[in-house]
C-alpha cells in the first residue's frame, strides 16, 4: 500500500470518527453548546458534512451575529436560508476592525454576491445589516420582493457614497406590517412617504431628500415616539411632527426664525445642531438636550428647568456665570469644559452634576475640585 493511500485512509477514518462524535450530540446538548459559541463556530459545524448536525442546527439556531473583517469581500451566508427558526440576524464588521481603522475611518466589508430579501427566513424578527454594497447593488436594500410578516426591527447601514444614489422608498406597511423599529443610515431615499410606513412603527431613523406632505398633513404612525431625520429643514413638515414623540433628532440646520414647539407636548429628549435662537421656545418638559456647539452664559439661563442631561460637541468655557445659571436638576454635562482656577466653581454647580474638566498645563487644581465628587475626568494642556 502506497504512502498516499495510507494517508487517504487515515483522513477518512479521522473524518468518520469526527462525524460519529457529531452525530452522537443530542439536540438538547447542542442547544446548550450553541449558547457558548459564536456564529462563526456555528457555521463551521454546519459545514462539517454531518447531515444530522445540519438537521439539528436547522431546528435549534434562532440567532446569528456574524462579524466580518473589514478588508474581506464576502458572499451572503447561504446558511441563513437553511435556518427556518432564525429570528435574529446581524451582519457587521468585527469590533477589532473598528479599533484598527480608528485613524483612517472604518471600511465596511464588501458584499460580493447580490443581496436578496427572499433568502431571509419568514420568522425573522430582527435584521441588522452593516456592510458595503457594490454600486450596482446599492438599491437592493430597498427593492423588497417578498414579505417578512414577523419582522419588528430593521437596521441598514452601507457606504457613505450611497448617499448620492436616492432610491425609491418601498412599501414597508405591506412587506413588513409588524415593523416597530426602522433605520437606514448612509442610504438615501428620494422621498419619505409616511403612508408606506407600518402603523405600529415606534422608532424611525431616515435619510431622505424630502418628506411627502398632503396639504400640510403627514400621516405619521400614531405610536411613533422616536424620530431621527436627516433631511433639509422645512417648517411644513416640522409643524406636522406627531405629538406622540418623546425623542427627536434633527441633523440639518434649523432657520433662526421663531418656531412653534407647542405641538410636541411629550418631547423629553432633543438633539439639534443649533439652539441659541429659539432656546426659550423649546418644550419645558425636556430632560436631555444635545447640540453641536456649546452654550454661553446668555443662553444657559433659558434652558428648561427640569433638564438632567446637556451634551455638546465643542468645548465650553465653564465659568462662574454659566455654573450658577445651569438648571439645578442637571446631572450630566457631556462635552469638554474648559475651566480656570476658580475655587468657588464647584460650589456653584448643580449638586448632583457629573462632568469632565480641561485645564492648562500651568494651572493648579484647587482643593475644591479635588473634593468634588462630580468631577469624573480631568485633562491637562487641553487649550
Amino acid at each position: 500500500m502506497t504512502r498516499s493511500r495510507k494517508d487517504e485512509i487515515g483522513q477518512q477514518e479521522a473524518l468518520s470518527k469526527k462525524t460519529g462524535i457529531m452525530e452522537s450530540i443530542s439536540p438538547t446538548c447542542l442547544e446548550l453548546i450553541i449558547d457558548w459559541i459564536d456564529s462563526q463556530d456555528i457555521g463551521a459545524l454546519w459545514l462539517s458534512g454531518c447531515k444530522r448536525m445540519e438537521a439539528n442546527l436547522a431546528q435549534i439556531v434562532k440567532k446569528l451575529d456574524i462579524e466580518f473583517r473589514n478588508w474581506l469581500t464576502i458572499s451572503f451566508p447561504t446558511l441563513v436560508s437553511s435556518l427556518p427558526h432564525l429570528n435574529s440576524l446581524r451582519l457587521a464588521p468585527s469590533k477589532s476592525s473598528y479599533i484598527q481603522d480608528m485613524t483612517y475611518g472604518v471600511t465596511l466589508p464588501e458584499l460580493k454576491k447580490g443581496f436578496s430579501w427572499k433568502v431571509l427566513p419568514k420568522n425573522l424578527v430582527s435584521f441588522e445589516i452593516n456592510i458595503l454594497l457594490p454600486s450596482s447593488e446599492q438599491g437592493a436594500l430597498f427593492e423588497m420582493d417578498c414579505d417578512l410578516p414577523c419582522l419588528e426591527a430593521l437596521v441598514m447601514t452601507s457606504n457613505r457614497e450611497s448617499r448620492q444614489m436616492a432610491a425609491k422608498m418601498p412599501d414597508y406597511a405591506k412587506r413588513m406590517p409588524n415593523l416597530k423599529k426602522l433605520s437606514w443610515a448612509d442610504l438615501m431615499v428620494s422621498q419619505l412617504d409616511c403612508d408606506l410606513l407600518p402603523s405600529c412603527l415606534t422608532e424611525l431613523s431616515a435619510l431622505c431628500n424630502e418628506i411627502k406632505t398632503d396639504n400640510g398633513k403627514i400621516n405619521w404612525p400614531p405610536g411613533l415616539t422616536s424620530l431621527s431625520l436627516e433631511v433639509p429643514f422645512k417648517a411644513e413638515w416640522f409643524l406636522a411632527l406627531p405629538s406622540s414623540l418623546t425623542d427627536l433628532k434633527l441633523i440639518h440646520p434649523i432657520p433662526s426664525n421663531p418656531l412653534d414647539w407647542s405641538h410636541l407636548t411629550r418631547l423629553q429628549h432633543l438633539s439639534i445642531p443649533e439652539v441659541d435662537f429659539f432656546l426659550p421656545q423649546l418644550p419645558r418638559g425636556l430632560l436631555s438636550l444635545g447640540v453641536l456647539h456649546a452654550l454661553n452664559a446668555s443662553t444657559v439661563t433659558s434652558l428648561p428647568s427640569n433638564l438632567t442631561s446637556l451634551s455638546y460637541n465643542f468645548c465650553m468655557a465653564l465659568d462662574a456665570k454659566i455654573a450658577a445659571a445651569l438648571p439645578r436638576s442637571l446631572t450630566r454635562l457631556l462635552g469638554g469644559n474648559c475651566i480656570e482656577n476658580l475655587e468657588e466653581l464647584p460650589l456653584l454647580l448643580p449638586p448632583n452634576l457629573q462632568y469632565s474638566a480641561e485645564l492648562q498645563n500651568d494651572t493648579e487644581l484647587p482643593d475644591t475640585f479635588k473634593d468634588h465628587k462630580g468631577l469624573t475626568s480631568l485633562h491637562l494642556g487641553a487649550y
